[in-house]
C-alpha cells in the first residue's frame, strides 16, 4: 500500500497572464485571425495605414517594410526596416513592434510616422509616387534569385 498522508500536499502553479495585442485591422472570423491575427500582418497594414494618410496630407512616401523572419515565420518576425522613398528611416526589433501593439493599435504607426517626420526624405510629387507604387506591385511578383518561383516574396521588400 503506498503511504498516504493525512495532510494533502498543494502545488503551487506558476503562469504568465496571456497579454493581448490591439489590432488595427480586426480579424473576422477563424480564417481572417489565423492570416491578420499576427505580428507580422499588422506591421505591414499598419503601414499601408500610414502611406494612405501621408498622401491623403500630401506627403508622398512610398513606404516599405523589410521583415527579418529567419527565426519566427511570416506572423512574427524578428527585427524589422522601414523605407521612406527608398531611404531607411527607421529599424527595430519584433519585440520592439509587438510591446507597441500590447499598448494600443496605433502606437506601431505612430513611432513610425514620427520616424518619417523626423527624417529628411526629399519630397515627391504625386506622379513619382504613384509611378514609384507601380513599380513596387511589379517587384513584388518577381522572384528571387535562388530559383524560388513562389509569387509575392519580395512584398514590402526594397528594390
Amino acid at each position: 500500500m503506498p503511504f498516504v498522508s493525512k495532510n494533502a500536499v498543494t502545488a503551487k502553479y506558476f503562469d504568465v497572464p496571456r497579454r493581448e495585442m490591439h489590432y488595427l485591422s480586426h480579424p473576422q472570423g477563424f480564417s481572417s485571425g489565423m492570416a491578420q491575427g499576427n505580428l507580422g500582418y499588422q506591421m505591414a497594414y499598419s503601414i499601408e495605414v500610414l502611406e494612405e494618410r501621408l498622401a491623403d496630407n500630401g506627403k508622398y512616401c512610398v513606404l516599405q517594410l523589410n521583415m527579418d523572419r529567419k527565426d519566427g515565420g511570416w506572423m512574427n518576425p524578428t527585427s524589422w526596416s522601414l523605407y521612406a522613398n527608398g531611404s531607411k528611416v527607421a529599424s527595430g526589433s519584433g519585440t520592439f513592434a509587438r510591446e507597441c501593439f500590447y499598448s494600443s493599435e496605433s502606437a506601431f504607426l505612430e513611432a513610425c510616422q514620427e520616424a518619417i517626420e523626423g527624417s529628411n526624405v526629399p519630397e515627391i510629387s504625386g506622379r513619382e509616387y504613384d509611378l514609384l507604387k507601380i513599380a513596387c506591385r511589379i517587384a513584388a511578383f518577381e522572384p528571387f534569385d535562388d530559383g524560388s518561383c513562389i509569387l509575392g516574396e519580395r512584398a514590402y521588400r526594397v528594390f
